[in-house]
């Protein structure tokens, strides 16, 4: 579990593990202990996967008074153990505190928009309605509070609704295995006051080559300024060059060109360019 602060800057991490036993038998004071990693199996077991999981809950279950999970590599692996004997009844699900929560984490709010020449992606945006991505991007390093093995599960974001002081559910997503110091992002839903319209201004094709001008109109209908991060997606085995734009650019990859629109509050911006692709 996340929770934002008011600001959206920073946010506290919580994580739980949820263990469902229907093995047909009880476990009394059993010693506990979990792997997370991606661990081959030649046939794998049918029925409920065994990976861990965050809580499927809204509601903060209140921390645990004993030690929880003590958390160390094993191989190619990490492993969480129990720092305590726990019984698990046969068909009992129960809730343990895997992670110390963490408070207070930067994270980074983006808003996020794809546009490519290729048909697919424009039929895609046609159907999407020039929705925007938002994400949030924290480190998962120490100085951040955090620098722990995160395993695969689902994370659920909320913000605190200062009339009423409840949290509220704004987004989830789910995470692979991460390791200390690598980049965490969150794609929790898309804008509703965000909303960019791409059109293709000019098109010039021939045997070995695609050049055109597309514009991309940002609306933004919030009280407050954002900036919107808009990604060109090029077709695979082709070369390219921007010879023209209206907004700074940086080659995010070599199918990526990122460009960064800064829109006021209540007010539109265009983002013109015009790209060249050879093969």
């Amino acid at each position: 579990n996340a929770v934002l602060n008011e600001a959206e800057t920073h946010l506290d991490l919580s994580g739980w593990v949820t263990i469902n036993n229907r093995s047909g038998a009880a476990y009394r004071d059993a010693s506990l202990k979990l792997v997370a990693g991606e661990v081959r199996r030649v046939q794998p077991a049918k029925g409920m996967p065994m990976e861990m999981m965050a809580m499927d809950s809204v509601m903060l279950p209140a921390r645990a008074a004993h030690p929880a999970f003590e958390e160390r590599a094993f191989m190619d692996y990490h492993l969480y153990t129990l720092g305590r004997k726990s019984t698990i009844l046969n068909n009992q699900i129960k809730q343990i505190e895997l992670i110390e929560p963490a408070a207070n984490i930067p994270v980074t709010k983006k808003y996020m928009f794809e546009t490519s020449i290729m048909e697919w992606l424009v039929r895609q945006q046609q159907q999407q309605n020039g929705r925007v991505k938002v994400k949030l991007e924290l480190e998962n390093k120490k100085e951040n509070g955090l620098g722990i093995a995160l395993p695969k599960g689902i994370v659920r974001v909320l913000k605190r609704d200062t009339a009423d002081d409840a949290l509220e559910f704004v987004g989830e997503d789910q995470i692979d295995h991460t390791a200390r110091d690598e980049k965490v992002t969150l794609y929790i839903g898309d804008a509703f006051d965000v909303v960019c319209e791409p059109k293709v201004v000019e098109q010039r094709t021939g045997d070995r080559f695609a050049g055109f001008t597309r514009s991309v109109e940002v609306r933004n209908r919030k009280d407050e300024p954002v900036t919107v991060y808009i990604d060109e997606v090029i077709p695979q085995n082709r070369n390219w060059r921007i010879e023209r734009s209206s907004h700074p650019h940086e080659r995010e990859d070599a199918f990526t060109a990122r460009f960064k629109v800064d829109v006021a509050a209540n007010a539109t911006a265009t983002l013109e360019f015009r790209m060249m692709q050879t093969w």
